[in-house]
């Protein structure tokens, strides 16, 4: 299933995409099972808690939905905007460097054990939203990258169980301001400011949807690409990943509690702007785009004040 956040009539509600319609999960629970299992679809973290009995049920609203096509209110086919598929994740958790290539146009080795910073949920925007850049900035930059979404509670897992934990894949853009996170190295006692360069406001481009694990039973190796005005600027494959999802979620489950809708996300492959230094600019559109899983579109804006 392809999951989505989605608002209508000025509600944000819950869905399944398909190639008919988005199936509006709440509505459905209603009319097709009854009022006792509608508060399951209230918002994507609570779908993702409820686990393989809320899947199980989502399947069976979208199956009878599509069959009544035509006729069912829980088929939306217009006047929807899909938004990030996870509004407010608990932890959005990226690592640096995890590309060898990418390692290497930067000038940095690789790490020998994952290298993580964290984005928070102020910088989530969803499909078509515009990248906001922070007037402060000169250098923002663009980063493609295959997430995970985990769909189960748990700490301490273990490699081979890591797959378990997951609920699905979709895609993020790592957008970077290089100035701010320490590109040139300006101040050599502290070193980067990640924080600042990774955080910003719209610096989180996330979606479409999430494509649930029984779709994509393994990720490697999917192709991975974008481009900014058509013009193709990364284009890799994931199983050119030096941690693989098993790595990162079997190491961050070692110091913190995974919670379902939690990102975790894998890094981005080599042609990232700083390496031509070629960065974003007001009119661009960044097309962000990972195999079978679909296309992140997003125009860059100035800021603007009021």
């Amino acid at each position: 299933m392809r999951l989505v956040t989605f608002s209508i009539s000025g509600e944000d509600r819950i869905g399944v995409y398909t190639d008919s319609g988005v199936v509006d999960l709440r509505s459905g629970a209603e009319k097709y099972l009854g009022f006792a299992n509608q508060s399951i679809f209230a918002d994507m973290r609570t779908l993702l808690s409820s686990g393989d009995s809320g899947m199980s049920w989502a399947k069976e609203i979208v199956v009878t939905a599509l069959k009544n096509e035509g006729t069912s209110s829980t088929l939306v086919q217009h006047g929807y905007k899909l938004k990030a598929p996870i509004m407010r994740p608990d932890k959005i958790i990226c690592p640096a460097v995890n590309y060898l290539e990418h390692g290497k146009e930067g000038g940095v080795l690789p790490p020998s054990e994952p290298y993580l910073f964290g984005k928070f949920v102020n910088s989530i925007v969803g499909p078509d939203d515009p990248v906001v850049i922070p007037s402060i900035s000169k250098m923002p930059d663009y980063e493609v990258e295959l997430a995970a979404v985990i769909g189960k509670r748990g700490k301490h897992i273990k490699k081979e169980d890591a797959y378990e934990f997951i609920a699905g894949f979709t895609i993020i853009n790592d957008i970077s301001l290089r100035d701010l996170q320490g590109w040139p190295k300006s101040n050599p006692t502290y070193g980067p400011h990640w924080l600042m360069g990774k955080s910003a406001d719209t610096a989180c481009p996330m979606g479409p949807w999430i494509v649930t694990r029984d779709e994509i039973s393994d990720p490697y190796p999917l192709k991975i690409k974008l481009s900014v005005n058509g013009v193709t600027k990364q284009d890799s494959d994931t199983s050119l990943q030096i941690f693989k999802i098993p790595d990162l979620v079997s190491y961050v489950s070692q110091i913190m509690t995974l919670e379902p809708g939690d990102i975790i996300s894998t890094g981005t492959p080599s042609g990232v702007g700083r390496t031509t230094n070629t960065y974003l600019k007001e009119g661009d559109v960044i097309r962000a785009e990972i195999e079978k899983i679909g296309v992140l579109s997003n125009p860059v804006k100035n800021e603007t004040f009021v």
